[in-house]
């Protein structure tokens, strides 16, 4: 489950996990979290603009209500870096809508408490659906 790679905006890293991965064409749902790390010493928000899937034949994506804006608190002073604040959110679910193979796409802005942009990033993961 934790294959996909980081995506980093300055100190913050984001990673988009399917869970599953793979689902049967007869189930109902996946979940679609972010996962975070937040090294510096500024707490931010995570912004969840996009969630969409390469093949709409395959699966369909949502966002969840009240999850497109995500609180990140500041990394805490180590010994002689900072250590990470790490966490998990859901943000989506996926639904399988045909056999085969997609990628889940995300569009995520990092923001400070005051609406200024840090940057931006599109992690993805990819989805398979069985018969």
């Amino acid at each position: 489950m934790l294959s996909t790679k980081w995506k980093h905006v300055k100190a913050v890293g984001i990673r988009l996990i399917a869970d599953p991965r793979t689902l049967a064409l007869s189930a109902s749902a996946g979940m679609v979290h972010l996962q975070f790390r937040n090294k510096s010493r500024v707490p931010c928000y995570l912004i969840v603009d996009d969630l969409r899937v390469s093949d709409n034949n395959v699966a369909a994506s949502s966002i969840s209500a009240g999850s497109s804006r995500i609180h990140v608190s500041r990394g805490k002073p180590g010994a002689l870096l900072m250590k990470a604040h790490e966490g998990t959110e859901k943000v989506g679910e996926w639904k399988p809508l045909g056999v085969g193979t997609a990628t889940l796409f995300s569009a995520i802005r990092v923001i400070d408490k005051f609406n200024i942009a840090f940057g931006s990033e599109q992690p993805e993961d990819d989805l398979t659906v069985v018969p």
